[in-house]
């Protein structure tokens, strides 16, 4: 028997076919009861774990499908919020083998010996941190082999690149994602939270709605005045106007030292 918490979360799942439809319930019970353990051991025999991967591996089941319900049940949850935080973050998914690789990964990391991809996530939070759902996401995955360094090229060649062209476009793309609902949700304060990696002129210069705002990480010490009007001097940076400004409050907060490995 299914939990209701599953049926409401898939009221408006359409994969084009009812067994579909039926064995993804199935599956996100059985993941949901177990989600340490791998497949066929959530699954609890063999013809359930083979159903599962036939699921997997229909043309149906795919990556937005499969979200789908999921996100139109987080932007009920959201409509009812005063306040909502919408997280973006991007997560590795390491799926290296020892020998054959998984097909369609592509390199992670900074070597050339792991393989995977890239999940890029926009989750909704309440302010008490609630977690609502998954509002968006995007699946990022890079070639599996370097590409050959050129000769010779500028280094200012890469801020020359349209930002649709670089992986960092998901963080414009995430913070679009917060745009549109904030104006499907007009009774709904949308804050788009992103550490410093989101620290981008394309996601600051995006035309934005009323109740849609933007929560950065500081990397770059910006001018915060306008080029043709004022002279660019020190006191016109944000880092200096941050510090100038009045402390509105404090909290502390306690961070786990990192234990150094042994050997």
């Amino acid at each position: 028997m299914h939990n209701d918490w599953i049926d409401n979360e898939l009221t408006t799942v359409n994969l084009e076919d009812k067994r579909l439809n039926h064995r993804f319930s199935r599956i996100l019970k059985a993941l949901s009861e177990r989600p340490n353990v791998s497949i066929p051991a959530a699954c609890g025999g063999h013809s359930e774990t083979m159903a599962a991967y036939r699921f997997f591996d229909n043309d149906h089941t795919t990556f937005d499908k499969i979200l789908q319900p999921h996100q139109e049940a987080t932007e009920r949850r959201i409509a009812a919020q005063e306040v909502v935080l919408c997280v973006q973050d991007t997560t590795e998914l390491d799926l290296t083998r020892p020998k054959q690789q998984i097909r369609g990964a592509g390199l992670i990391g900074s070597g050339d010996k792991r393989y995977g991809g890239y999940l890029h996530l926009l989750e909704a939070f309440a302010p008490d941190g609630t977690p609502l759902g998954a509002l968006w996401a995007k699946n990022v995955i890079r070639a599996s082999e370097k590409p050959l360094k050129e000769e010779n090229t500028p280094k200012r060649h890469h801020n020359k690149i349209p930002i649709e062209e670089k992986e960092s476009f998901r963080w414009l793309e995430g913070y679009r994602q917060t745009i549109e609902l904030a104006k499907r949700t007009p009774q709904t304060l949308c804050v788009c939270v992103g550490d410093s990696e989101s620290d981008i002129f394309e996601v600051f210069a995006e035309p934005r709605c009323d109740n849609a705002h933007l929560l950065v990480r500081m990397y770059h010490d910006r001018s915060v005045a306008h080029e043709e009007t004022v002279e660019l001097v020190e006191h016109h940076r944000i880092r200096s106007v941050v510090y100038r400004t009045p402390v509105l409050a404090t909290k502390q907060i306690f961070v786990r030292a990192q234990i150094p490995s042994v050997g």
